[in-house]
């Protein structure tokens, strides 16, 4: 009897003892608090490059905005580069975890105003250099209208160059054509001018209200009594814009050219042989 007895306290005294042990473990342990150490706003460099940085727990996770995660070192302090895109502020939102629980706060990204005045003076060269190039496509817009006119309409020439003010109305162009002359003197001398004739039809084909002057001179190879070649003006002329508005080139007669132009000059040779 005695023995049961002890035997039972024994095998009390060890279910208490298993049961003690059992209450401890499930005991949950304690979680640690997270800390965080930062300030709330930033500002850039003149770059617009600012640093975020703080301090937290070792075995936090930090993120800053969505997917951006930043390295915490073993002391617990971070930090992360933020670049921004303009003269304006932005709000982030930087999140700490630790244990299944987690920290957020909203921290400014602030311009510099050094950064503030390169954007700005940035802006001023874009918006010039915008200006400038609009300006350029708009000359280069002129020049080769005039040019692909003048490309289509003039046939009888050997050779044919433009040139001009293209860049400030009113506009001047000069266009030079090198002619292919003739069998005799009168025939060639009546081709300089259907050659006059084409570029004026050439100009006439285009919008030329804002050109105040066009120049239309003719070039022909002369031969001297050694041989020797040498490209000369055979004709000159100058139209101003109210005589091309006059002029009909349908019903223009090249022998009225001399007389229509507002100059005209032609080689001596030429003169004497001018269509009547």
């Amino acid at each position: 009897m005695k023995r049961l007895l002890c035997g039972s306290l024994l095998a009390l005294t060890v279910f208490l003892a298993a049961c003690s042990a059992s209450d401890i473990s499930a005991t949950p342990a304690e979680k640690e608090e997270i800390k965080l150490e930062m300030e709330s706003s930033f500002s850039t460099n003149a770059e617009g490059v600012a640093i975020v940085k703080g301090k937290t727990n070792k075995d936090a996770s930090v993120s800053l905005g969505i997917l951006n995660k930043v390295d915490v070192s073993p002391d617990g302090s971070f930090e992360k580069e933020v670049t921004l895109k303009s003269d304006k502020a932005v709000t982030k939102e930087l999140t700490v975890k630790l244990d299944g629980e987690k920290v957020k706060k909203e921290i400014t990204i602030l311009p510099s105003s050094e950064y503030a005045e390169n954007i700005q003076k940035g802006s001023e060269d874009d918006t010039q250099d915008k200006s400038a190039d609009v300006a350029e496509k708009e000359v280069k817009s002129v020049e080769e209208t005039f040019k692909d006119s003048v490309s289509q309409k003039v046939k009888l020439a050997k050779e044919t160059t433009v040139n001009g003010q293209f860049g400030i109305k009113p506009y001047t162009a000069n266009i030079t054509m090198t002619s292919l002359g003739g069998f005799t003197n009168k025939s060639a001398a009546r081709n300089y001018l259907l050659n006059v004739k084409e570029a004026i039809s050439a100009v006439k084909a285009i919008d030329f209200s804002d050109y105040s002057n066009v120049r239309i001179n003719v070039k022909y190879p002369f031969v001297d009594s050694y041989g020797n070649e040498d490209l000369a003006y055979v004709i000159k002329t100058s139209f101003s814009k109210d005589t091309l508005d006059k002029i009909n080139t349908d019903n223009l007669l090249v022998k009225n050219i001399p007389t229509i132009a507002d100059e005209f000059w032609s080689h001596p040779t030429v003169t004497a042989n001018l269509p009547q």
